[in-house]
């Protein structure tokens, strides 16, 4: 009990420093410190009254040694909950982060970050994450709750209970696969933009290399070395021109006449920090809209909401109205059916029918059979400070998805899935995604695609069911239309079998900003390129297996996630075993932590923090 006196003594001491210097200064005699320690109990209701409710913990039995880590972990978790209450403190912390991002990023940037959201990142880890016997039992398990839930668990067991018998072998879209080889079919093009990022500010020969984000704007000036300066269409490092996109729109119209649209998010430029008021973000949404109402007027269009389209970049309080969702509802009333609008202005997301114009002159096709999902994946973001004290008003998507995907079931109808976030993509929470895995293999026979952006790279992963692992599905996240940070402009096309919706062919289309005359032109198509009988979930399975025996199909993989773009984690010369490795793990893997156990690694530290955060 001496040692523990002197070690809570000594953090006492620290607390005291660290909490205001101040008040540390007012406090300096020795009585001072006595008497805040032979008043234990009171300082310790005071910080956190949880950490008194000794009948809500569980220490391990028999075992004194966790017991007192347990005891100790509390005291420093209250301390570390006051300390992040303190303005002054915070005030401190966030000086001392643009201090740090100083050293790479220009200060007025790092300065307007920390403005742009230090607010809500505070006022979110006063929540449940620094509650003392809630940090102590789930981040470092000192103590033991008596009570812990597994509300995954629960979840995966009821979902399964009820699988049709056609799909209890988890290989329904293997067998469908198999039985349209060989035979012609009847196609609809589905096109996908996404992460257009479009910057009005772009001036064509500024320089690209600047200390914010984004570059290439007048402000950083014109060099005189050409390597540095902004070509016409874009440049790495920075966001795209309005020229890009309108030599997209008449390439798109005269060469490729798809059937139907899906822009899956992200319209605005990288600039949150500049922004004073969400008002800034409307211009960019309104062009992108008006330009796709107007230009692409022979196509119908299924936007999706990105992480950068809310009234605050990359946060949604999911228990309350963002002021954007008011917004997007009016500007995308011509995309949107009337009678979808209030579940779009409430939730994000909507479901309707497939609808394509195939060249009427008036009116549209309706495929009655094929519903169309656009599901906002907020919820699932773990740099959505919201998530990590409304987790479980996080699943209430997935509850939405999974009623819409039951309705459509009884109707005997299909799916195809639009979203911004994949589950596979490493923001994206492990209980969100794990729960959407299940979703997908309860419902294989009826989600027939599921496309994604966010990433910024051409990627796709499989979906295996969970209790024998098999491939049960594909999911494809699609380049983005930008060039941050070191990408190449692409769009892909889905060429889909028109009676079962699934996709037979995947074009990528690309534009090389760097090339001497830049133009649209067909890069690859993915059966071709990587030599696939079809797209069915084992041929990437197949396909997972080849990357890992096969450098040169590992370098494929790397070379197109960019479209030759600089990017230095994927413009590679070699791949070796190690490489090849954490390649297969992705690809074969639906969600960021199977995939890290796959390689047999454990989530970085930031990760594990993220993870502990927002699940």
């Amino acid at each position: 009990m001496k040692l523990l006196k002197e070690i809570l003594l000594f953090i006492v001491v620290s607390q005291g420093f660290i909490i205001n210097k101040a008040e540390a200064a007012k406090n300096q005699k020795l009585n001072t410190i006595q008497s805040y320690f032979s008043d234990f109990n009171e300082t310790i209701q005071n910080i956190s009254p949880d950490m008194t409710q000794i009948e809500n913990v569980k220490h391990k039995i028999g075992d004194f040694k966790q017991t007192l880590e347990c005891d100790i972990c509390l005291f420093i978790a209250g301390g570390v909950r006051a300390i992040i209450s303190n303005q002054n403190n915070q005030d401190f912390i966030t000086q001392a982060v643009i201090l740090v991002c100083a050293f790479k990023f220009d200060v007025k940037f790092c300065q307007g970050m920390a403005d742009y959201t230090g607010k809500e990142l505070f006022i979110n880890l006063q929540g449940k994450p620094t509650e003392p016997l809630y940090a102590c039992s789930k981040f470092v398990n000192f103590c033991q709750l008596t009570q812990q839930p597994d509300w995954n668990e629960e979840f995966l067991t009821n979902i399964e209970w009820n699988k049709p018998k056609e799909i209890e072998s988890n290989d329904y879209q293997n067998k469908l696969y198999q039985s349209l080889n060989g035979t012609d079919r009847k196609v609809i093009k589905i096109l996908q933009l996404t992460d257009i990022h479009v910057d009005l500010e772009y001036a064509e020969n500024s320089s690209t290399n600047c200390r914010q984000i984004p570059c290439c704007r007048a402000q950083h000036g014109f060099p005189e070395t050409k390597k540095h300066r902004a070509g016409k269409y874009g440049a790495f490092k920075c966001d795209i021109p309005m020229d890009l996109v309108n030599l997209m729109g008449e390439y798109v119209n005269k060469h490729i006449k798809p059937d139907t649209i899906v822009w899956t998010g992200d319209t605005v430029p990288h600039n949150m920090w500049e922004e004073k008021d969400y008002t800034e973000k409307i211009k960019f949404i309104e062009l992108i809209s008006c330009f796709l109402k107007d230009e692409m007027s022979n196509y119908t269009i299924y936007p999706t909401i990105g992480n950068h389209d809310f009234q605050v970049s990359n946060l949604q309080n999911l228990e309350s109205e963002d002021l954007m969702m008011d917004v997007l509802a009016q500007l995308w009333q011509p995309f949107i059916q009337e009678s979808q609008q209030d579940t779009f202005f409430k939730t994000g997301s909507y479901v309707q029918k497939l609808r394509v114009k195939k060249g009427l002159k008036k009116g549209v096709q309706t495929y009655e059979n094929v519903n169309i999902i656009s599901l906002n994946t907020q919820a699932c973001y773990n740099l959505n400070f919201y998530v990590w004290n409304q987790k479980e008003t996080a699943f209430k998507t997935l509850d939405w998805l999974e009623e819409r995907l039951q309705e459509i079931e009884k109707r005997s109808e299909l799916a195809i899935l639009i979203a911004h976030i994949a589950p596979s993509d490493i923001t994206c929470t492990r209980d969100w995604s794990k729960r959407y895995q299940a979703l997908v293999e309860r419902f294989q026979h009826i989600i027939r695609l599921q496309t994604f952006g966010h990433d910024h790279r051409e990627k796709h992963n499989v979906v295996r069911s969970i209790d024998n692992q098999k491939p049960i599905a594909a999911q494809f996240l699609t380049g983005s239309f930008t060039t941050w940070r070191y990408n190449n402009p692409s769009f892909r096309v889905f060429e889909m079998d028109e009676e079962t919706m699934l996709p037979l062919k995947i074009y990528t289309y690309v534009l090389k900003v760097e090339d001497k005359h830049p133009k649209w032109y067909l890069d690859h198509e993915m059966t071709e390129f990587y030599g696939m009988k079809d797209l069915s979930p084992q041929s990437f399975d197949d396909l997972s297996n080849r990357i890992l025996e096969d450098e040169k199909t590992a370098l494929k993989y790397t070379r197109i996630s960019t479209q030759d773009g600089p990017d230095p984690e994927t413009h590679l010369e070699k791949c070796d075993q190690n490489c090849r490795k954490e390649l297969y793990c992705n690809t074969r893997s639906s969600t960021y932590y199977d995939s890290v156990e796959c390689h047999g690694q454990k989530p970085n530290l930031l990760n594990r923090v993220l993870d502990y955060l927002s699940n």
